[in-house]
């Protein structure tokens, strides 16, 4: 029987899309607590960063970037050694091909989301020998779609148990197979995980809520050396429709037209950028909000850490897509901001209305503007409630903690 209070060191194989990458930076605080707590891992990526992005990785996370194994350094003659492994197991390699091309859904899929599987399969199975020859004993993939299906392929070749963390996904593909077949899945949110269960109830006692965590004597190190700037709101994330930029646009018009004096800056780049940048034309919003692009971790914090409020109104996109609980969220509150958000998927979670942040409705403007208008013009209101936000965070969302109780889960189910 495995001692749990001193483990054997566990060697686990980690599958992610882009490693590392600057808008997962979740995935490598994980892989790096569960270092320090007596786990080996590796870590097998899709794509490697770009030499853009590079430039916006931390130290840390570039010395990732030679020990992880990336599938463009897949050799020939590893590739044949895997093709080898696909003959001598033809019902395996049949059934998981079958699998994926049948590929189940909850909701009607788009065109691209029935050819990704195939590629998906074709992408798992080059691979087959690298992960045999590293003799792992545990599979575990971000995310509960595209590196969660290619974790089952795996598996199903090596008979190694394989875990997931979902982060509330709008349409993964086989979800229902994966989850019951999963020997552990790891969620973010309660939200998620009710919404797991309720595909596959049978497997509630594997569903496990784990929520991600930041590094707050980090934070605190950077919070101690800046002064925060007179009525500046800040919003950090990426320029797509969930992070609800259209609504705080209109929520900042209403201020602008009530005469409120305020300042609101917008780091990210994406996909909506020039949209954004000509709403903000539109509402004659040039004087009051300003598009900063993306800024590293480091400069983000340092931005977050001046301002006076934090705002991020998510919002639920056309297809379903929707944000687990924002990291960034986390990082504002531990930095004592008053943060202002919506009632969606996990968020609650984290914020407890009017006790350690504020939430509004999703999509409601005038809410947001309300409670925008309530913390410039209320000191005392921000005060309590980023003391409020700084405990939370402490208590329930400690990077070093939840690292922790992974890694305890990672090794009681291994025991199974």
């Amino acid at each position: 029987m495995i001692n749990n209070s001193n483990p054997i060191k566990m060697k686990i194989i980690v599958f992610a899309q882009i490693y590392p990458w600057v808008t997962q930076t979740f995935t490598f605080n994980e892989i790096l607590g569960w270092r320090q707590h007596n786990i080996d891992v590796d870590v097998l990526s899709i794509k490697r960063p770009s030499e853009k992005w590079r430039q916006a990785l931390t130290r840390d996370m570039l010395n990732e970037i030679d020990g992880t194994i990336y599938l463009s350094d897949v050799k020939a003659m590893t590739f044949l050694r895997s093709l080898k492994i696909v003959f001598i197991h033809p019902i395996i390699s049949i059934y998981t091909l079958y699998a994926v091309m049948r590929g189940s859904y909850l909701k009607k899929p788009s065109l691209r989301s029935r050819i990704v599987p195939l590629l998906v399969w074709f992408r798992a199975v080059s691979i087959l020998s690298v992960v045999e020859r590293g003799n792992y004993e545990w599979l575990h993939a971000e995310f509960a779609d595209e590196m969660s299906t290619l974790a089952w392929i795996i598996s199903k070749y090596f008979k190694t148990p394989y875990s997931f963390r979902s982060h509330s996904s709008a349409n993964p593909q086989m979800i229902k197979e994966k989850i019951e077949d999963a020997k552990l899945i790891l969620t973010i949110s309660q939200y998620d995980k009710n919404q797991l269960v309720a595909i596959s109830p049978e497997s509630n006692h594997k569903i496990i809520v784990r929520y991600l965590g930041v590094d707050i004597d980090k934070l605190n190190e950077c919070n101690n050396k800046i002064h925060v700037r007179e009525s500046l709101i800040l919003c950090v994330g990426r320029l797509s429709k969930p992070k609800g930029h259209s609504v705080l646009l209109a929520a900042c018009d209403i201020l602008a037209k009530k005469g409120v004096e305020f300042r609101c800056l917008l780091v990210g780049d994406g996909p909506l950028e020039n949209v954004i940048r000509d709403e903000i034309k539109k509402r004659h919003l040039e004087q009051y909000v300003q598009l900063e692009g993306y800024k590293n971790q480091h400069d983000a914090i340092s931005l977050m850490a001046k301002s006076m409020i934090f705002c991020l109104p998510c919002i639920m996109d056309e297809n379903g897509n929707i944000d687990g609980i924002p990291i960034v969220l986390m990082e504002a509150m531990a930095l004592g901001k008053a943060c202002i958000s919506t009632r969606l998927s996990g968020i609650p979670e984290l914020i407890e209305d009017n006790v350690n942040g504020l939430l509004a409705p999703p999509n409601d403007v005038q809410g947001v503007a309300e409670r925008l208008e309530m913390c410039l013009k209320n000191p005392s209101l921000r005060e309590r409630l980023g003391n409020a936000a700084k405990g939370t965070v402490q208590s329930k969302f400690n990077l070093r903690d939840q690292s922790k109780k992974c890694t305890e889960l990672l090794n009681r189910f291994r025991g199974r």
